[in-house]
């Protein structure tokens, strides 16, 4: 695999996976990856079915090469998960766990992406509409746990470009309304 270079809508941000770097690239259907997308104004990365493709892997395999003071982020609630977007336009960019001792990154895809090979896995299926059958949740949060734990030993954890040294987020979290949440929320599955 070589490098591989994404950029906001607008151009003010890029960013690259690394050469050579471990991840899976999964789908997933769950309703906050589609309110995420909807509220960034975003829906053009969600597939047919709702679905957001992410390649999973850890903070050190990535690099933000232009724009980091662009870099914004938000969750859905204030337990959710850190979505982080280019804030100039809204491109969703990754989604991370609220420490960076858990060395995760799953970094949002462009609809249809596919340098990374094909998607291996449909996860959070229940709000794919229409319907998507659900494969490779275990081996997706196996692959996971590896990577977290090869970080772990190896002290990876610590090169990340959403964390400080302290472990507290580069930029302060927005939480979204609970009404601005909703109206971006999918609609239910009949």
């Amino acid at each position: 695999m070589t490098d591989l270079d994404f950029s906001c809508k607008c151009g003010a941000m890029e960013w690259r996976i690394l050469d050579g770097k471990a991840g899976k690239h999964i789908a997933c259907y769950c309703a906050d990856c589609q309110t995420s997308a909807r509220h960034l104004g975003a829906a053009d990365y969600l597939d047919a079915s709702g679905g957001t493709e992410i390649f999973q892997t850890t903070p050190s395999n990535m690099k933000i090469t232009q724009g980091p003071e662009h870099l914004a982020l938000m969750q859905l609630g204030p337990n959710g998960l850190f979505r982080w977007h280019a804030g100039c336009c809204g491109t969703p960019f990754a989604n991370t766990v609220k420490t960076p001792k858990f060395s995760f990154s799953g970094m949002v895809l462009p609809a249809g992406y596919g340098s990374l090979g094909p998607v291996t896995a449909h996860v959070q299926t229940k709000a794919a509409n229409p319907p998507v059958k659900e494969h490779g949740f275990a081996a997706t949060g196996l692959a996971i746990l590896c990577r977290v734990l090869g970080a772990r030993i190896t002290g990876n954890w610590r090169d990340t470009p959403f964390f400080d040294e302290s472990g507290a987020p580069v930029v302060a979290p927005v939480v979204i309304s609970k009404s601005d949440r909703d109206a971006a929320r999918p609609a239910p599955r009949l």
